[in-house]
């Protein structure tokens, strides 16, 4: 039996190419009012689309709706047991989690720890986000430089 993988913008490539079955239906729902919601600019939006035409999902497939109901019909559409999905943080997206979980059995599934972030709170900007994890991705800076000193 296939599996329905949800993609969704906080896990677009964490799936393991190599753990997909060829039956697996990878699928990221462009949800509009979710995007309005979150007030996303439209140069966000292309980022997110262009980021989807390069994950190496052989068989991703991208759905247009509300993202409840396009999960709901899918799954009752090819007779499907589970959705899996990785465990998102936004409270937005565990909204629609816990919303699909009451008609549609849901494997969550945890971040990798080497992924997961310890900040309480995530910054509007990338910038601001980027200040707070620039020593951890990138090690100790130059003093003074800004440039990243290697061994």
């Amino acid at each position: 039996m296939c599996r329905l993988i949800w993609l969704h913008d906080e896990a677009l490539a964490l799936f393991n190419v190599d753990e997909l079955l060829p039956e697996d239906r990878v699928v990221f729902v462009w949800d509009n009012d979710y995007f309005r919601n979150k007030g996303w600019s439209l140069s966000r939006m292309v980022f997110l689309y262009e980021s989807l035409l390069d994950l190496p999902y052989p068989n991703l497939q991208v759905y247009q709706g509300e993202t409840v109901s396009v999960l709901r019909q899918l799954v009752k559409q090819n007779e499907m047991a589970e959705v899996f999905v990785y465990r998102p943080f936004e409270p937005d997206l565990q909204e629609i989690a816990k919303e699909l979980s009451k008609s549609v059995t849901m494997v969550l599934l945890d971040v990798p720890s080497s992924l997961t972030s310890p900040l309480t709170t995530v910054p509007p900007r990338f910038y601001k986000f980027w200040k707070q994890v620039e020593p951890e991705v990138l090690g100790k800076k130059l003093a003074n430089t800004g440039r990243q000193k290697f061994h």
